[in-house]
């Protein structure tokens, strides 16, 4: 944990200093959320650069178009403000982080859960962002091939417009003038001056308190402190003493199982409005999952009409029709949902396995592994005895039979085998939780940033630091 205190300065600064600490929304954890803006050393290089072609030593020397030029123009764009009309017909001005918002804020609350998780131990630092359980990059499906092959116009357009998404990146708005925060995509073309376009969309904000009751787990050399994370003030003071530790510490946190899974279950209803619509998410992946202290966010949505093929996919969490290049409909993000909740229940599937040759353009492809699921086995060590009349063998027993049931069906090669959308998944999850809730937490690291001290009213309190 970083000893010196952060100073925090205005938003507004940031079209102008190059070296910075704003503060842009609230961390997961509820601690403020820094981001640290350093342009001096490529601000340096410029001039240096400039001075040097037209053999001064100071640009006060400089031609005064050039150096007018230099500092309001190329300067400007090192330091990445731009114009953005974040509401229709209002423009701003923004800051536009060099790395992504990915990047920048690490993965999401449900990556991190299902991310395996190493032994807590004394460090100077937060734990750094676990990485992904899965290749959640997104590929091209059969069915784009075939299209670009049998020349089937709409279709290649839908394509065309996937690979036009896949070379943007989402990046980090800060408004200069009220501090918002937002996201923007950026062009692969634009990414070095890093010109934000639409959509842009306010910063969903994830909460740990939205799964319960969170226990905060803060170690240091001399002992480890657990403290429900709602009792802000115990927290506080586990956190100050970490500080005070000679070789720091860090935060982490348990997470109870039930209380994910009855997110899990709020976010099919979100996800049931989109299917309202004939729509199909079509990329469901713990990338694209957001929890909120509210309702979860439908995130990154492919929006793919109910009776047409996807053109792209994340294989990794794709339903079996998807890859193969069939029509999408709800059921095939009910597969999805349904490989979350396996996940989040440590259940695995069973079955044939075969491996599918799928074309990604051109002469090029890629062989994925398709699960002919029979089953799901979910092992009895997360029962913990509530419900199912009273307890002993049997009990466990009921409730394993419930959830291999109920979660064998969500992942079943026939589609005609899982419940109808997410509003039947969802009515189905919540029955299970009532009926037959598991036992137990989950743990998470917390890569939320570097904690770091922070003095606010004269008293010192933590933050967390991001860097760009």
């Amino acid at each position: 944990m970083q000893r010196g205190l952060v100073p925090i300065v205005a938003c507004s600064e940031l079209a102008d200093a190059p070296s910075l600490v704003v503060r842009f929304a609230a961390a997961p954890d509820g601690l403020p959320w820094l981001l640290r803006v350093d342009r001096s050393k490529e601000l340096q290089t410029l001039f240096r650069a400039v001075c040097s072609v037209f053999g001064v030593s100071d640009r006060a020397e400089l031609p005064a178009r050039v150096r007018d030029a230099v500092e309001h123009n190329v300067a400007a764009g090192l330091m990445g403000v731009h114009d953005a009309e974040l509401t229709p017909g209002t423009s701003r001005a923004v800051y536009v982080s060099r790395r992504t918002a990915r990047e920048l804020l690490g993965p999401t609350l449900l990556q991190q859960l299902l991310a395996p998780t190493r032994a807590p131990g004394p460090s100077r630092r937060s734990p750094p962002s676990p990485p992904s359980l899965d290749d959640e990059s997104m590929e091209v499906s059969t069915v784009a091939a075939i299209a670009l092959l049998r020349g089937e116009d709409e279709v290649v357009k839908t394509f065309e417009r996937s690979v036009a998404e896949r070379k943007t990146t989402r990046r980090l708005l800060i408004g200069l003038e009220r501090g918002q925060a937002y996201t923007g995509a950026v062009a692969d073309a634009s990414r070095v001056l890093r010109v934000p376009r639409a959509p842009y969309r306010p910063l969903v904000e994830e909460r740990l308190t939205a799964f319960g009751d969170v226990v905060a787990v803060i170690t240091s050399t001399a002992k480890t402190v657990r403290a429900p994370l709602r009792d802000r003030e115990a927290v506080a003071d586990a956190i100050a003493r970490v500080q005070r530790d000679r070789y720091g510490g860090q935060l982490g946190f348990e997470v109870p199982r039930a209380g994910v899974l009855a997110r899990l279950a709020d976010f099919a209803d979100a996800l049931a409005r989109l299917h309202a619509r004939e729509l199909v998410h079509a990329d469901l992946s713990p990338a694209n999952v957001l929890f909120t202290g509210a309702t979860p966010e439908v995130f990154d949505s492919l929006d793919v009409p109910v009776g047409m093929p996807s053109t792209t996919a994340t294989f990794s969490w794709a339903a079996p029709e998807q890859i193969i290049g069939q029509p999408v409909d709800p059921r095939t993000d009910v597969f999805a949902l349904g490989k979350l909740a396996t996940r989040l229940l440590g259940g695995v599937p069973f079955g044939e396995q075969s491996h599918y040759v799928v074309p990604t353009g051109g002469s090029a492809s890629r062989t994925v592994e398709i699960l002919k699921c029979e089953g799901v086995f979910v092992d009895s060590d997360h029962y913990g005895g509530r419900g199912g009349g009273g307890g002993g063998g049997g009990d466990a027993r009921a409730w394993q039979v419930a959830w291999q049931e109920f979660l064998g069906s969500c992942l079943a090669y026939d589609r005609g085998a899982r419940p109808m959308g997410a509003s039947a998944f969802a009515d189905g999850l919540r029955s299970l939780l009532e009926r037959h809730p598991p036992a137990g937490a989950l743990s998470i690291a917390g890569g939320f940033g570097e904690l770091v001290p922070l003095e606010r009213d004269g008293t010192i309190t933590a933050a967390r630091l991001c860097s760009d």
